[in-house]
């Protein structure tokens, strides 16, 4: 009968069920590297910082509008009808133009806006009136301001045309200026604003949520204000020109629109207007 070999503690390969005696193997020491940023990569950083940066820069007045709003734009001058603690009006002591501008596309006014027209015309019957066209505003752009023409002409929108002919009009003319959307059945009396002696007077409307309108302006001629909004259109029309199609209406506001307008007036160089009720503007 064969005996069976007895296994010994000094067995090599005996199997070790619950690994007493196994050794923990080494485990090479491996430090945290941070991955070389590629010449791509750096350059692309670069960019997404120089396109933040020109975003918040543009974008600062309306930040600024909208966290200021009441100390900036809160309304300042109220002008109620029938006062006659004014006076009468003196054409020798007049600084605002009587001049009553408007704007459309082509000489042939809307439908819907004709009775508006008409109403104002009536009501500033003793203003002179300018209706400036597309081809009118072009027109007096190349002759009156033609360093501004080539802005004028690479303007993405035609509303930003329809914007900026404003400031310019008001800046060489002065006078008022309403929209033709606008129904009037009284007029703003002129006098009242031209009383504190001032040599010049601009007048806005303020607005909601933030700033003031630009579809209601009064101002002396060549009025600081106006003189600074010129060059700040073109300015901000280059800078909002590249990206406008992706952001059209901001770039609208921005470039030559109402936030445009709110910004050239938070230095209180103007003045803005709190209608009454029965002012009819």
């Amino acid at each position: 009968m064969s005996s069976s070999p007895i296994l010994g503690p000094e067995r090599k390969n005996s199997y070790d069920e619950e690994r007493l005696e196994w050794a923990t193997p080494s485990v090479p020491k491996k430090y945290l590297r941070l991955p070389r940023l590629r010449r791509s990569t750096v350059i692309l950083l670069l960019i997404d910082f120089l396109i933040v940066a020109v975003l918040v820069h543009a974008f600062y007045p309306l930040i600024t509008l909208l966290r200021r709003n009441e100390e900036l734009f809160g309304a300042r001058l109220t002008l109620p009808l029938n006062d006659t603690s004014f006076g009468e009006d003196v054409p020798a002591q007049r600084t605002i133009p009587r001049i009553f501008h408007q704007t459309s596309a082509n000489e042939t006014i809307p439908d819907a806006w004709k009775d508006l027209v008409k109403s104002c015309k009536e009501t500033y019957s003793e203003f002179e009136y300018k209706h400036w066209t597309d081809d009118k505003a072009r027109d007096f752009i190349s002759e009156e301001y033609p360093w501004f023409l080539d802005t004028w002409d690479t303007f993405p929108f035609n509303i930003q045309r329809a914007d900026a002919i404003r400031y310019f009009v008001l800046h060489h003319y002065g006078g008022i200026y309403l929209d033709m959307d606008t129904l009037c059945n009284a007029t703003i009396p002129l006098h009242q604003i031209e009383s504190d002696g001032s040599k010049h007077h601009a007048v806005f409307k303020s607005t909601t949520p933030t700033g003031v309108s630009n579809d209601m302006m009064i101002t002396s001629a060549h009025h600081p204000a106006f003189t600074k909004a010129l060059s700040r259109i073109q300015l901000y029309n280059d800078i909002t020109r590249p990206w406008a199609h992706i952001l059209p209406h901001v770039a609208v506001m921005v470039s030559a629109g109402p936030t445009r307008n709110g910004n050239f007036c938070m230095k209180r160089e103007c003045q803005y207007l709190a209608y009454r009720l029965e002012l009819g503007v």
